[in-house]
Formats: C-alpha cells, sequence, structure tokens
C-alpha cells in the first residue's frame, strides 16, 4: 500500500482501519503493546513499530538477520529472535535475539547464539526465555541480556515457539520430542520422544486445563 493511504478506513472494513508499507516480506504475524503494533521482516530482520490507531510509523530498527516469528513485549522492552534459514532449518549466523526498548526503538541488547532462533521469546516478570534450533534454551534478565541459566534439550527448536504456562515451559523439538523446563531452576521436568512423528518442532504445543496438545507429521 502507498504511504498516503495511511490513516484511512480500509474499504468494507467494520469499523476504522489503515494501510501501511513495510518495504519488507512478512512472515511473523504483528503483535500488539501498548499503543503500537509491531511488525517483523522476513528478509530484511526490519522491526518496525506503528501506531495503533493511524498505522504512522513511530519508528524502525534493524536485527542481524530474518524475523520469523512476532515480537515479545512487556510493555516497556520489545524482545525478538532473528537469524537466517535460507539453506537450512538450522539456520545460519548471524543468529539470536536483540531487545527494544518500545516507546523510542533504541536498541538495548543483543546476543548472538550458533543457530537460528526462529521462534518467539516468552518474557516472564523480569525475564526472557527463548529456545533456538540448537536445542539450547536461555533465561536472561529482560532489562539488560545477563546470562541467568541454560538448558539443552534433545532435539531443535524450529518453528513452533515454546509456549510457557506458569512458571513451565514446553517445548516442541524436532523430529519428535516434547521436552518442558521448569523456568526457576531452567531444569527439565519431562521429555516424551514419540517415534511414530516428525517435524514435532514446526508446530507450537497448545495447552488446555493441564493438559498438552501436540501435532506432527504421523509417519
Amino acid at each position: 500500500a502507498s504511504s498516503s493511504s495511511v490513516g484511512r478506513p480500509l474499504a468494507g472494513a467494520a469499523g476504522p482501519g489503515w494501510r501501511t508499507p513495510m518495504h519488507s516480506q512478512i512472515r511473523a504475524s504483528a503483535s500488539a503493546a501498548a499503543d503500537v503494533v509491531l511488525i517483523g521482516g522476513h528478509g530484511t530482520g526490519l522491526l518496525v513499530a506503528l501506531d495503533r490507531r493511524t498505522g504512522a510509523r513511530r519508528w524502525s530498527a534493524r536485527t542481524p538477520n530474518w524475523i520469523h516469528h512476532d515480537a515479545v513485549s512487556d510493555g516497556r522492552v520489545v524482545v525478538v529472535g532473528f537469524g537466517d534459514s535460507d539453506r537450512s532449518f538450522l539456520g545460519r549466523a548471524p543468529s539470536g535475539v536483540a531487545a527494544f526498548d518500545l516507546a523510542t526503538g533504541r536498541r538495548l541488547w543483543t546476543e548472538f547464539e550458533e543457530r537460528s532462533v526462529m521462534t518467539s521469546p516468552t518474557i516472564l516478570d523480569s525475564i526472557v526465555v527463548y529456545a533456538s534450533s540448537g536445542g539450547v534454551v536461555r533465561k536472561r534478565l529482560l532489562a539488560t541480556g545477563q546470562l541467568l541459566g541454560t538448558q539443552e534439550l534433545p532435539g531443535a527448536v524450529i518453528m513452533g515457539p515454546p509456549v510457557r504456562t506458569g512458571d513451565t515451559l514446553v517445548a516442541t523439538l524436532d523430529n519428535s520430542r516434547i521436552c518442558t523446563v521448569a523456568l526457576a531452576t531452567m531444569e527439565r521436568r519431562w521429555c516424551r520422544e514419540y517415534h511414530d512423528l516428525r517435524m514435532l518442532g514446526h508446530a507450537s504445543a497448545a495447552i488446555d486445563h493441564g493438559v498438552v496438545v501436540i501435532s506432527a507429521v504421523a509417519t
């Protein structure tokens, strides 16, 4: 859409709407925090914050590589994973996570990983937790990026973001495992392997009343 359409209602929309150009491919869903909408660029690593009411660009920032999944925020800090999977689901450098000030877009910190972080991080109070396609789970201080804990899982977290229930992280892993991690201690609570499934790490688990539901390709 052209920049002139910013702030104009969309035809046929059920209420006010807007369009705005991104100048980048988009794979991730848009996410909302406070009064802005956050969108990451798939081929460029561009992270854009748009005014939630008008669609006007508040700020834009650049991560070192592609953004595959949604940015997350606690209302003050925005954290997003990055990494290029053009040649491999395991990704290639540079890969990691970056954090920005939600109001200004100022970069707060960047931490690099050996493998791509193609999924969304999760925020719990003052910490941020994320998983890489190398199966490494990291816990960091949200404000500074200081490392608080690490856990290695027996598989790759590919395209399905880990989900959190309370202080437990549930991660689906390629090819056929699911594991849970206690965020307080970063210890594994349990892992299960399903020999008749594959590509389990490509879809997030769902949790309903303590029951974990997974989906994968059945062989």
